[in-house]
């Protein structure tokens, strides 16, 4: 997967702070989230909770609010600490974290379950950069996901490790080949799973700044050229004039697509 910058992690912020993401079972398989390490911390006791909805400014959680914790909020004024956990597949520890905020409101949850309550809380900081970047890239990549329906990707033996199946369309033979054919595969917008849009946005995104990086390296290859020779770069010498356009980046933010 690519780095993420701080700089993409300021642009998630300020794009995708607002919205909420609901955490279906989908959404919580392809966050990792570790739901039994979710918990509101309030004068340093904790209460478990399920997180049903959260944004970059506040959340909202379904937890039985008991006399203990009715007291400690109202000591504490509504101040808590919402408690994050992720797993993370590639090493044996969860990454978790705490969040500082206020109880905004609660209400019941529901006629079937009456001890439950539906709270809503709010952030009273900027959250820490990492449920920033988790909740940044599922939501980049379900934006993402609509504006390049059209946008290909070769199918190789490394690209094919990292992508999912699909339905086949379309089979076109290749000339003077009986060993491979080109196959078109169509999605369904409304099946895809949100795990497969992360994977097709990091993989496209990864693309991009490879790309964005041989542009980079091109221009100073060419840079160090000119600055051998000064007659190139003033004189009537149209070629070198092309190459230096053509090398320069197309878009100084390709990084942050």
């Amino acid at each position: 997967m690519p780095v993420t910058t701080s700089q993409q992690i300021s642009r998630y912020y300020q794009q995708f702070h607002a919205i909420e993401v609901t955490f279906t079972k989908e959404v919580i398989k392809a966050t990792h989230l570790y739901s039994k390490q979710v918990y509101i911390k309030c004068l340093g006791y904790h209460w478990p909770c399920i997180v049903y909805s959260s944004s970059m400014s506040g959340a909202k959680v379904i937890m039985n609010i008991t006399t203990s914790l009715r007291d400690a909020l109202r000591k504490s004024n509504n101040m808590i600490s919402l408690r994050f956990s992720f797993l993370q597949p590639d090493k044996s520890d969860a990454l978790a974290f705490f969040v500082g905020a206020k109880i905004a409101g609660s209400s019941p949850y529901g006629e079937k379950n009456p001890e439950l309550s539906f709270v809503t809380i709010s952030f009273t900081q900027r959250p820490p950069d990492d449920l920033i970047e988790i909740l940044g890239e599922l939501l980049e990549a379900n934006v993402n996901s609509r504006k390049r329906s059209e946008e290909r990707i070769v199918v190789t033996s490394d690209s094919l490790r990292k992508l999912l199946v699909g339905k086949v369309v379309r089979f076109e033979p290749v000339e003077g080949r009986t060993d491979i054919a080109a196959f078109a595969i169509q999605f369904d917008e409304d099946k895809v799973p949100i795990k497969y849009k992360m994977k097709i946005n990091s993989f496209l995104r990864t693309v991009k700044i490879k790309r964005a990086r041989g542009a980079d390296s091109g221009s100073a290859q060419l840079q160090g050229k000119h600055d051998s020779n000064p007659s190139e770069i003033g004189g009537n010498n149209p070629t070198a004039g092309s190459a230096a356009g053509s090398a320069s980046p197309t878009d100084p933010n390709t990084e942050d697509n």
